[in-house]
């Protein structure tokens, strides 16, 4: 009996890792789209801040501590080109966002089966917690 509460436990202590790690990958991908969120955000800001400026406006690119001088036009088809590529990352991120959600809902129908089928091993965890 001791084995199979020790493998009972054993296999508790597993699913609630895996649940804590999909729980972190779950944080780490929302903080990831937040930013290219926000770098989408702020091209098009800049996007619409630069088409009510006339084409002769200097503009300047920050490149390191310093700023570059480039054309209006250049700098329009850059934060064009940022929004599409942040946009492309921001799907990829939420592909495996969802399927990282997937993954610890799983994971906690484990543990939910695991608890119902072993109410000793239920006990002994709620006293442990105590």
């Amino acid at each position: 009996m001791d084995a199979v509460d020790d493998e009972k436990k054993a296999a508790f202590v597993e699913l609630q890792t895996s649940l804590m790690q999909t729980t972190t990958q779950i944080r780490t991908l929302q903080q990831n789209m937040a930013q290219r969120d926000g770098d989408v955000r702020r091209a098009k800001l800049v996007q619409t801040e630069l088409s009510s400026m006339p084409d002769d406006t200097r503009t300047y690119l920050a490149l390191g501590k310093a700023f570059v001088m480039e054309g209006k036009k250049d700098v329009e088809d850059l934060m064009a080109r940022t929004i599409s590529e942040k946009q492309v990352e921001l799907e990829g991120l939420e592909k495996s966002r969802t399927y990282v959600l997937k993954k610890r809902e799983e994971c906690e129908g484990q543990i939910r089966e695991l608890l119902s089928s072993t109410p000793d091993l239920a006990r002994a965890i709620a006293a442990a917690s105590r």
